[in-house]
């Protein structure tokens, strides 16, 4: 196996095709994908043959053997390339296409306050109104890629509703980039997960990107490490159990309007007291207006607060698996059984990230970062 890039312009035509040196990239669940490697001036390179925010690339994962290709992700060069004169090669850095999303703010014209309002909202906002979740995302993305020279990203999964409504207000002139707003939108409980595909289109998952049985479910998990095959684990794994955050939350925020006092709501649940006592945590939801949307989102958050969280970190050799960028992807869920004597673990989890260095033999170290799921229909109740 080995890794390739290729460096494209942006209507998509190759520039060039290599296999990179020093190669290391992070994939992460609804944050930005980042990538790194080194391209060798003894190979031959133009001056200025790539650029920030001027050049795009793919990073595929290659099979010489079947000349079969998965692409990892891609996206657009940024702040590179990285050159020392007499190094003899430049260092170029990558982020995927959610990266263009944080580089957006909802279009607004000073001269004509007015052009991109959506519906009929109070005076001084863009949106203001109650709907589902994905009726916001598409309205932010159909506007703010409607002007000259955006990114071509589709969306066709924002065509169906999630049954998740919830008020969004968006004021003038908010220079909140995009991917923010879509994040918090998806912090809303039960909550949605989001990615670009390589092939740029904008994907939702709700409540998951998993099967939501996974949680007690092996079988229905996206891949199982056990007995059977522990010997793939070539790093950890390693455990350390922090308990939960908080077993009590309070939630609090700013109103607007006739309601701009303090909203805020009090949480508790009971089960997770009697086990580990009561413990108070907090969270501002400031930039959420209504005491009925910080209450969705205090809900989605409280109830992992609330749980013993684990911190689980293990690596394996991508090339030990076939298919494996497939296989494994941020927000998939895998099935862990593994006795590490004063604690056995037999959990699903989450993968949040993957963080992956190459060697440059055709190897690939990935390193797993991990949150353990739990039932989904525990809740906290109110509670003073």
């Amino acid at each position: 196996m080995a890794f390739k890039v290729n460096h494209k312009q942006h209507n998509g035509t190759l520039i060039e095709a290599f296999f990179p040196e020093n190669l290391r990239f992070t994939l992460n669940k609804k944050d930005v994908h980042t990538c790194q490697y080194e391209r060798s001036h003894a190979a031959g390179v133009a001056a200025d043959f790539v650029g920030a925010y001027r050049t795009d690339f793919e990073l595929i994962w290659f099979d010489p053997s079947t000349l079969a290709e998965t692409i990892i992700f891609s996206g657009m060069h940024v702040p590179s390339p990285e050159v020392h004169k007499g190094d003899g090669f430049s260092t170029i850095y990558g982020k995927d296409w959610k990266h263009y999303l944080q580089r957006r703010h909802y279009p607004f014209d000073p001269a004509n306050p007015n052009t991109y309002l959506v519906g009929t909202p109070p005076a001084g906002y863009a949106m203001y109104r109650n709907a589902d979740v994905t009726v916001h995302v598409k309205a932010l993305l159909d506007t703010t890629l409607s002007m000259a020279n955006s990114l071509a990203l589709t969306y066709p999964t924002l065509g169906t509703a999630v049954g998740i409504p919830t008020n969004f207000q968006l004021a003038l002139a908010d220079t909140t980039d995009i991917l923010s707003l879509i994040s918090g939108l998806s912090d809303v409980n039960p909550g949605f997960d989001f990615e670009i595909l390589p092939t740029k289109e904008f994907r939702i998952y709700s409540p998951h990107k998993y099967d939501p049985a996974s949680w007690n479910t092996p079988s229905v998990c996206d891949y199982t490490f056990d007995s059977t095959n522990q010997n793939l684990i070539t790093t950890g794994p390693e455990y350390v159990n922090n308990g939960p955050q908080c077993t009590h939350f309070f939630a609090y925020g700013s109103g607007i309007g006739a309601n701009s006092t303090n909203v805020g709501l009090v949480l508790g649940m009971p089960a997770a007291e009697a086990v580990y006592r009561r413990l108070d945590g907090s969270q501002n939801y400031d930039s959420v207006k209504s005491k009925a949307d910080i209450h969705l989102r205090a809900m989605k958050d409280f109830a992992w607060m609330a749980n013993p969280a684990h911190d689980i970190r293990f690596s394996v050799q991508a090339e030990h698996i076939a298919n494996f960028f497939t296989l494994f992807q941020p927000g998939y869920a895998i099935w862990l059984d593994n006795d590490l004597t004063s604690h056995h673990i037999q959990s699903a989890q989450e993968i949040v990230q993957m963080d992956c260095v190459a060697d440059g033999k055709g190897g690939c170290e990935v390193t797993f970062g991990l949150n353990e799921l739990y039932d989904p229909t525990t809740a906290g109740v109110n509670e003073p």
